[in-house]
């Protein structure tokens, strides 16, 4: 059994709920571009992470995940390499 957001929307007497966004387009690998080696928006070399983007560490509890991100974070914070990931 599905549930039809819109078929609902119908039947409460409300006009059905439209996308906010417009689907993503899709583009041909002839138009990606090679970023500047000098981006001021990238903040781990290599685009691992840029200014306003996010980083997922994902892992089962007690594996260590808050450990590792600290030791990466003084690692970048003094300019070193954590795992051949530099800072920018």
């Amino acid at each position: 059994m599905s549930f039809d957001l819109n078929q609902a929307a119908q039947e409460l007497g409300e006009a059905p709920a439209q996308p906010q966004f417009p689907p993503p387009e899709g583009k041909p690998l002839s138009a990606l571009v090679r970023h500047d080696r000098d981006d001021p928006n990238e903040l781990l070399l290599h685009r691992y992470l840029c200014r306003g983007a996010g980083l997922l560490l994902v892992g089962p509890t007690g594996i260590g995940k808050s450990s590792l991100s600290m030791q990466a974070m003084i690692y970048w914070a003094i300019g070193r390499a954590f795992f051949g990931i530099k800072p920018a």
